[in-house]
């Protein structure tokens, strides 16, 4: 095991200590990987199609959800207001919403928030499309510290503030300026914050004892306690659209954007990087890819892309192994097991094999728009469309 893979085990398991091992309390799950390492689940929807356990409302918006200690949350945009919603995970019913005065802002789509809630020690961390930081109570709701990244200068970027909280030991670190601000978690005070500048859209992804941070236009080794970025890799992409998170293993990094930018595989040393390939096989634009025995499978091509698709990609080449035309859509992974969830909410079961696409079967779940990732949390599937229709589906 290299020293990156045993600094991002600790962290890992200093992580997991703070949660149920089901549960999915941050943005990508509990590894920051889009992958449940969840055991006995139905997935070949051939034979076992899962049934719907309920249905909820949780407005207009794209931020995904997350899951501790029986609770679920997520937000949505209503009457210009932004909603903080926490739910009951087994019935759907709200436990509690808290709102406060937003811009709907629909830039070529409906609009609303699209940052996910990060739930850390009884506290839940959440961040608006105009720049505005909350921590919650997670039990009651009631707001503990608040923020506006408006106040330090940052521009805000085209499609607004989208990068989930991220935690890291006693801070909780943001994508905002040209690299992130990071406040006490508990206090709201700030520890750092960078220069002025344009965030990308990006979450926070744990490396070693560091961070690496896709920025706006460029992708970033970060200490995580004072700020200092230790090395950069130019990255540019149309309209400074770099969305989805960097993908880690051990000493080599893979990043991807859309517009038909592509992706690159780096080796990560120290003090700097150097490229292992390039291409233009996979551009995931907004939706992550999952790292899967050597291989990344993930959406090639934007949202109004009609060849986008479900591809298999050899990480240690760029090769091509197999590709699905399928349309844009997002996906999320439990085991070897992929669940990806079309535009238009089918949801359909592939094996993870680089072989050939090998599909286990569909079931239409949403209607609507659904470009929000689905998690996997307690044997159940979460999924929501643009307008906030929020499924839960069993898989046990």
């Amino acid at each position: 095991m290299t020293l990156f893979k045993k600094g991002i085990a600790v962290s890992f398991l200093l992580a997991s200590l703070q949660v149920n091992a089901a549960d999915w309390s941050n943005f990508r799950g509990p590894n920051y990987d889009g992958i449940s390492q969840e055991k006995g689940l139905k997935l070949n929807f051939s034979t076992n199609k899962p049934k719907r356990l309920w249905k909820a409302r949780v407005d207009t918006g794209f931020s995904s959800m997350t899951t501790a200690q029986g609770k679920l949350y997520t937000m949505g945009h209503k009457g210009g207001k932004d909603y903080v919603y926490c739910l009951d995970e087994n019935s759907g019913k709200v436990i509690w919403s808290k709102n406060y005065p937003a811009e709907l802002s629909p830039n070529l789509y409906e609009g609303g928030p699209n940052a996910t809630p990060t739930i850390f020690e009884g506290l839940v961390y959440t961040q608006g499309k105009q720049g505005q930081i909350k921590c919650y109570d997670a039990r009651t709701g009631r707001v503990k510290w608040s923020d506006d990244l408006s106040k330090y200068g940052y521009k805000r970027p085209g499609w607004g503030f989208s990068g989930s909280p991220y935690i890291s030991g006693k801070l909780v670190i943001f994508n905002g300026g040209s690299h992130g601000i990071a406040y006490d978690r508990k206090s709201g005070k700030v520890a750092w914050n960078s220069p002025r500048g344009e965030a990308s859209y990006a979450t926070p992804v744990p490396y070693g004892k560091d961070i690496l941070l896709f920025a706006a236009e460029n992708l970033l080794k970060i200490d995580p306690n004072t700020g200092k970025e230790k090395w950069s890799y130019k990255w540019k992409t149309s309209y400074k659209i770099n969305s989805a998170d960097p993908i880690i293993d051990g000493d080599t990094v893979f990043i991807s954007s859309g517009y038909g930018r592509g992706a690159t595989a780096l080796k990560a040393g120290a003090r700097g990087v150097s490229k292992i390939w390039e291409n233009k096989e996979m551009r995931n634009h907004f939706s992550s890819s999952v790292l899967y025995k050597g291989h990344i499978y993930g959406v090639d091509g934007n949202t109004n892309d009609r060849n986008a698709g479900l591809k298999c990609v050899e990480l240690k080449s760029g090769k091509v192994k197999w590709s699905e035309d399928m349309g844009f859509g997002s996906l999320t992974m439990v085991g070897d097991t992929l669940l990806v969830l079309r535009e238009k909410g089918q949801l359909i079961s592939v094996k993870a094999t680089p072989t050939s696409y090998k599909e286990q079967g569909k079931i239409q779940i949403l209607g609507g728009k659904c470009w929000t990732s689905p998690i996997v949390s307690n044997g159940k599937l979460f999924a929501r469309n643009a307008k906030g229709d929020l499924v839960c589906m069993g898989l046990k």
